[in-house]
């Protein structure tokens, strides 16, 4: 019950913060092409939805491993051509795909949600 709530918690952080970013003043057509950007606080909170859910389905052992996957396989489809094509039409007609070395941060940032949410757990 505790992963049940904890996950619609940071379902709702994570949309309003989606809500958020869009409207910070220094969101420019290339805020993906630094190592931080401001999606990275959504990045923390998909890594813990991701470790919360692994865990839930009874993958405990392989949560950590199986987060950090995912994080990977998000950024992989993300930066595609057709995953820019699904992030304009979502909304951002700005972007360009992220750089190599924001991807990277933005793993390591779903691995600190999973590592913490570990802790927790």
């Amino acid at each position: 019950m505790t992963a049940i709530i904890a996950l619609i918690v940071s379902l709702i952080i994570a949309a309003s913060w989606m809500r958020f970013v869009y409207k910070l003043p220094w969101i420019t057509p290339y805020h993906s092409q630094k190592p931080v950007d401001a999606w990275i606080v959504t990045h923390v909170i998909w890594g813990v939805v991701y470790y919360l859910v692994l865990r839930w389905l009874g993958f405990a052992d392989l949560a950590m491993i199986g987060t950090i996957a995912l994080g990977a396989g998000f950024e992989l489809v993300e930066n595609c051509r057709a995953g820019i094509a699904v992030v304009k039409w979502l909304g951002d007609g700005r972007f360009r795909g992220d750089s190599v070395l924001n991807a990277a941060v933005d793993i390591v940032a779903v691995a600190a949600g999973g590592w913490g949410c570990s802790f927790v757990l």
